[in-house]
C-alpha cells in the first residue's frame, strides 16, 4: 500500500514504481514534473543574464522575458492580480523601456491602428453598423486562426498536438477552463472573500446579460446552439458506420456511412490489414459526432486532395496511427465523453 503523491489517497500499486493512484493523477504529476523541468532550464539559461532581460516568477522561480502568460496558465492569475499581489512587473525592464513613450508601436494612435476599434483607419467611410460588423469578423477570424494553428489554450487541439492523450488534454482544457469557479476562488483568496469575488462576477454578469434586449438575448441564444444538424442523415436512430482505413504514404482516410461496412461504401477491395475501423454504431448521429470531434483533434493533419479512386477528399497526413486509434477508440466507448468533446466544439 502507498500513498498517491498527488491527492495523498491509499492505493495498492500496480508495479513497484507506481507513485499515483490513477491516471489523472499521474497526469498531473508529469504536469507537474515538466513545469518544475522548464523552471529549472530557465533559471539556468537566465543565471548569468542581466537582470534587465528578464523577470522572476515571485511563486515557482521561473526566470523569463515577460511572465504575463506563465502567471495565467500555471497559476490562475491575471497580470493585474499578480502585480496587486505582489508588487512586481510581468515584463522585464528592457521590455518596459523599449515600450514607454514614444517607443510605443501604438503611441497616441488613439485606437486608429487596432481593428477592433471603430477609430481604425481601415474604417474610414463605413457606417457604424459596417464598423461593428468588421469588429466582429475580425475577432471570428483571429479565434479561428488560434483554433486551427492549436494557439489557443481554450481548445483541445492546443494540448493533444503537445503530446497529451485525450484524456489528459481533456483533464487540462477543464483546468484552464475553471480559472474563475467558485472552487478557484475559494482556493486563491479564501473562503469568505474568494465568495465575495465570485457572487461579484456572477452579479456583473447578470446584470449585462438583464440590460440586452430581447433581440440580443435571442442572438445569443442562437449562437449557443449547435452549428451541426442531422437532417441529412434522416433518423438520429438510423444505424451510422464510423470508418477509417490506411492507404499509401502514410495517410488515414476516416468518414462515415449509412452502408453496412466501409467496402460496401467504396466497393472496393480494400485489404483488411489496412482497415482501422468498420464500427458499426446505432445512430449514424454517434457517428458523425466521433468524425467531428477527430476533425478537431487532428486539424493540423487534415489536408483536403484528390486521392483517387476515393475522389476529392479529406485525409490525415503522416499521423500519429497509435494516437489517432486511442482517440477513436476512446469516443466510442466512452459515449458521455464524446458528447462532452462534440459540444465543445459547437
Amino acid at each position: 500500500m502507498k500513498d498517491c503523491i498527488i491527492c495523498g489517497k491509499p492505493f495498492v500499486p500496480a508495479k513497484p514504481t507506481s507513485s499515483c493512484c490513477s491516471d489523472v493523477c499521474y497526469a498531473q504529476n508529469r504536469r507537474n514534473k515538466n513545469r518544475d523541468k522548464a523552471a529549472l532550464e530557465a533559471k539556468e539559461k537566465w543565471a548569468n543574464a542581466d537582470p534587465n532581460d528578464y523577470v522572476e516568477c515571485a511563486i515557482c522561480g521561473v526566470r523569463m522575458a515577460e511572465i504575463t502568460r506563465h502567471v495565467r496558465t500555471e497559476h490562475g492569475l491575471s497580470s493585474k492580480e499578480y502585480r496587486d499581489k505582489f508588487g512586481v512587473a510581468t515584463k522585464c525592464q528592457r521590455i518596459i523601456d523599449g515600450m514607454s513613450g514614444e517607443n510605443n508601436p501604438g503611441y497616441q494612435h488613439g485606437g486608429k491602428l487596432s481593428p477592433f476599434s471603430k477609430k481604425f483607419v481601415g474604417y474610414d467611410g463605413l457606417t457604424e453598423v459596417e464598423m461593428e460588423s468588421k469588429i466582429r469578423e475580425t475577432g471570428v477570424s483571429a479565434q479561428e486562426t488560434a483554433k486551427e494553428n492549436n494557439t489557443s489554450q481554450l481548445h483541445i487541439g492546443y494540448y493533444t498536438s503537445r503530446g497529451y492523450s485525450l484524456e489528459e488534454a481533456q483533464i487540462a482544457l477543464s483546468e484552464r477552463q475553471s480559472t474563475f469557479s467558485l472552487e478557484k476562488c475559494i482556493e486563491k483568496f479564501g473562503e469568505i472573500e474568494g465568495r465575495i469575488r465570485w457572487q461579484e462576477r456572477q452579479d456583473t454578469w447578470r446584470s449585462s446579460l438583464d440590460s440586452k434586449s430581447q433581440d440580443e438575448k435571442d442572438e445569443i441564444d442562437r449562437k449557443k446552439a449547435p452549428k451541426y444538424f442531422f437532417r441529412e442523415y434522416g433518423s438520429e436512430n438510423m444505424p451510422g458506420l464510423f470508418y477509417a482505413f490506411r492507404f499509401g504514404n502514410g495517410k488515414i482516410k476516416f468518414g462515415i456511412s449509412t452502408k453496412s461496412t466501409v467496402r460496401d461504401r467504396y466497393s472496393l477491395a480494400i485489404p483488411e490489414s489496412d482497415i482501422l475501423f468498420n464500427t458499426r454504431l446505432p445512430a449514424i448521429k454517434t457517428a458523425f459526432m466521433i468524425e467531428q470531434v477527430i476533425k478537431e483533434l487532428f486539424v493540423g493533419y487534415t489536408k483536403k486532395a484528390d486521392n483517387g479512386n476515393y475522389g476529392w477528399t479529406e485525409v490525415l497526413n503522416d499521423v500519429n496511427e497509435a494516437r489517432f486509434k486511442e482517440a477513436v477508440r476512446l469516443l466510442i466507448e466512452k459515449p458521455d465523453f464524446l458528447i462532452e468533446q462534440f459540444n465543445e466544439i459547437q
